[in-house]
């Protein structure tokens, strides 16, 4: 998914319509979601790993950073359709409505610790072979 989808479906659950709507500005939203997304893809690069079924100590720089709306975004589909939209809007809201913030943080939280929980049950593991 592309940064400039994942702003429409965070401004779609903050109830923004057009530009400018109820107060908020869409086009600031715009000009700071690549560095807003790239905190988020920081903060979900374990559990993207995990998700990945990969080691995230073996990563270096962690999660390779987003510079635009066009980019994609390089975290696995289930947390960037579940889990980053709630966190965008947390962030887009926290100096505006603390109160919304609140929520979509709570809501960023239970899917991010939803999706982990699912993933490390079924995560894989080697079988050792004891007959050798």
């Amino acid at each position: 998914m592309k940064l400039r989808e994942l702003l429409e479906v965070s401004a779609a659950l903050m109830g923004e319509r057009s530009k400018g709507e109820d107060g908020y500005d869409l086009e600031l939203f715009e000009a700071n979601a690549p560095r807003l997304i790239n905190v988020l893809c920081q903060e979900c690069f374990e559990l993207d790993c995990t998700v990945k079924g990969l080691e995230p100590d073996s990563f270096v720089h962690g999660a390779r950073e987003v510079t635009g709306l066009e980019d994609e975004i390089p975290m696995h589909e289930a947390i960037v359709k579940s889990v980053l939209p709630y966190g965008l809007c947390y962030l887009f809201l926290i100096n505006e409505d603390l109160q919304r913030a609140e929520i979509f943080k709570k809501k960023y939280l239970e899917n991010k610790e939803r999706l982990s929980s699912t993933r490390s049950r079924a995560r894989r593991h080697g079988i050792v072979d004891v007959y050798r």
